[in-house]
């Protein structure tokens, strides 16, 4: 049996150019994997049923499925039987990337699996038909991302860079990714002049300032989402920025142990948040 963790992602920066139309945007972004993860595990050629702790998740139509399908159609043939057990740990619909990281992982776990040998660019090309988010996540670590998302870029690890991610509750559903860019209007776009300044910096060894488009839509599309971030500050926790289009908020510190005091406390004061570091 072979195993791949499928790593979450926060968006370091993330700027809307304009739409591509069909629903579909320009994006500019700097994205960074962590190391909170979903564990996929699959067998090659044997018909077991393909389990995972929240069943719906592998369901007829799901999007793992879908990246089989979509590997199949690269390959002009069908593959052998494979089951596949997924271990859920990043959260649903949270703006972490989760359900993408899962195609990538899968993809990867195939390729290796089947002895195909597909390149990095094989698999994006072929991730990309499944979803925006998921070339990213086969490349991993930091790295610029473009387009609808099939543009990757890899840039030089990052500094040291540890993160609290926090997931106010009852916030997060199906559908709001959508939701988040149907929201935007013109005034929101921008020339990805920020992801040029912030890639700069990275060469240069300097940190990132975060940026996030939909940070200001955050009240509108979370209803009590600004009393949450209110009271994060209250508790003195730093600026907080979205995961994606949210809701996950991610607070970043440069200090693994001022990262592990944060933590702790937002344990103590029974939020739900996760601790993870820059990969």
């Amino acid at each position: 049996m072979l195993m791949a963790k499928a790593y979450a992602k926060i968006n370091l920066v993330l700027e809307v150019l304009g739409e591509y139309g069909q629903g579909y945007h320009q994006i500019s972004a700097i994205n960074q994997t962590i190391d909170l993860y979903d564990v996929i595990r699959i067998k090659v050629g044997e018909r077991i049923n393909s389990t995972s702790n929240i069943p719906e998740l592998l369901s007829p139509g799901n999007s793992m499925l879908k990246a089989r399908e979509a590997l199949e159609r690269k390959l002009g043939k069908a593959l052998e039987p494979v089951s596949v057990r997924l271990q859920k740990n990043i959260p649903l619909s949270s703006g972490l990337g989760g359900g993408s990281s899962d195609v990538a992982a899968l993809l990867h776990l195939l390729n290796e699996g089947f002895h195909l040998g597909l390149s990095l660019s094989d698999l994006a090309g072929v991730a990309s038909t499944v979803s925006s988010d998921a070339p990213f996540f086969i490349y991993g670590g930091l790295a610029r991302v473009e387009g609808r998302g099939e543009k990757v870029i890899p840039l030089p690890k990052a500094q040291s860079l540890w993160t609290v991610i926090f997931l106010p509750p009852k916030m997060a559903e199906e559908g709001k990714t959508q939701r988040a860019y149907a929201a935007l209007k013109d005034s929101d776009f921008t020339g990805g002049n920020i992801v040029q300044r912030e890639v700069a910096k990275i060469f240069r060894g300097q940190d990132v300032t975060p940026y996030n488009v939909f940070h200001h839509l955050l009240p509108t599309l979370y209803p009590g989402i600004e009393e949450y971030v209110g009271k994060l500050g209250d508790l003195g926790f730093p600026p907080v920025y979205p995961c994606g289009s949210g809701p996950a908020l991610f607070a970043i510190f440069r200090d693994e142990r001022a990262a592990n005091l944060a933590f702790r406390k937002a344990q103590d004061m029974g939020l739900k948040a996760y601790l993870a570091s820059a990969l």
